[in-house]
């Protein structure tokens, strides 16, 4: 980058440029970008809630994110999706954390891996936005602002298709 650094200055940009340029491709916090947060908006007074993002990680190595942790709320875990042989759904936590493999991105989303926010201390409004903390291996931990947005008709927290047969089992890992 010296090399670049010398021939932008011989070529008479002024500084300014060459800072931006040098921003532009830095990759933050270890390479684990972080898009496209939000949370379903709750039933009143329901004391679980479920988040959904993007994490993509842009590095070289690979990544894990290890834990999520939210002022709104008493625990927040990542969960993971199965469906047993009875045709159940079952949400755990996962394990050892998520593997975020290096230049690829892992999408949190209804029916598959999400944040399982419980023993919510705050009412989750649709429009409100809250802080959530996601902790990994390698990169730093990052806070994030999830909005609250409505949910789709019939949507339990970890299914968009609302399935009546939604459990959570404390077992290891989906």
């Amino acid at each position: 980058m010296h090399d670049a650094m010398t021939v932008v200055r011989r070529a008479g940009f002024p500084a300014v440029f060459w800072v931006a340029v040098a921003a532009a491709q830095e990759v933050p916090d270890g390479g684990v970008v972080l898009s496209r947060s939000w949370i379903a908006a709750p039933p009143p007074g329901a004391a679980t809630a479920a988040g959904y993002l993007a994490i993509a990680n842009d590095g070289e190595t690979a990544d894990r994110l290890l834990s999520v942790s939210a002022g709104f709320a008493g625990k927040a875990e990542i969960h993971g999706v199965s469906i047993d042989a009875h045709g159940v759904m079952r949400m755990r936590p996962v394990e050892g954390g998520l593997t975020l493999a290096p230049g690829e991105t892992v999408i949190l989303e209804p029916g598959g891996y999400h944040v399982m926010f419980t023993g919510v201390l705050e009412p989750l409004d649709e429009g409100s936005r809250w802080s959530v903390t996601l902790g990994f291996e390698h990169a730093d931990d990052i806070e994030e602002d999830f909005d609250v947005l409505g949910r789709p008709a019939g949507m339990s927290h970890g299914d968009a298709t609302g399935d009546a047969t939604d459990a959570h089992d404390p077992g290891d890992g989906p």
